[in-house]
């Protein structure tokens, strides 16, 4: 919500699907799905982390300012490290299931992280001590 406002202040914003019809100009931000993020090796504990893709719509009541908006929207998208700008459109048989006429949108992901605190092991404070032990054939 904070991003939408910076981008396109004073505009309403919707967490859901966005209206078939509506007298007053609004961003509709719908979350798609939820993918994991496979964590990166290393020698520390990675973060947990997540990727968001949202379906960003707009609406107005003229066609071309619900397209400013959106040209807004994705000119900020574009602009912003934090996001990745999907460059495929939504496939027709998402907006079908959707319930939805198929709309100008544009897909954002997000990845979001979780820090883990790293696990304290304890120093190891004596030598290490090495055993001898036979040779033997394992059958």
């Amino acid at each position: 919500r904070a991003w939408t406002q910076s981008v396109c202040p004073g505009i309403t914003v919707v967490f859901e699907l966005p209206p078939d019809a509506e007298n007053t100009a609004g961003i509709g931000v719908y979350l798609l799905d939820v993918v994991p993020v496979p964590a990166p090796r290393g020698a520390t504990r990675p973060p947990l982390q997540i990727s968001l893709r949202y379906l960003i719509t707009t609406w107005a009541e003229e066609a071309q300012a619900a397209h400013k908006l959106l040209a807004d929207l994705f000119f900020g998208a574009l602009g912003n490290d934090a996001f990745e700008v999907e460059a495929d459109s939504i496939p027709a048989q998402t907006w079908i299931a959707l319930r939805m006429k198929a709309r100008p949108s544009l897909v954002l992901r997000v990845r979001v992280r979780l820090e883990r605190p790293q696990k304290q092991e304890p120093l190891v404070r004596v030598p290490i001590e090495l055993r001898a032990t036979p040779i033997e054939t394992l059958k």
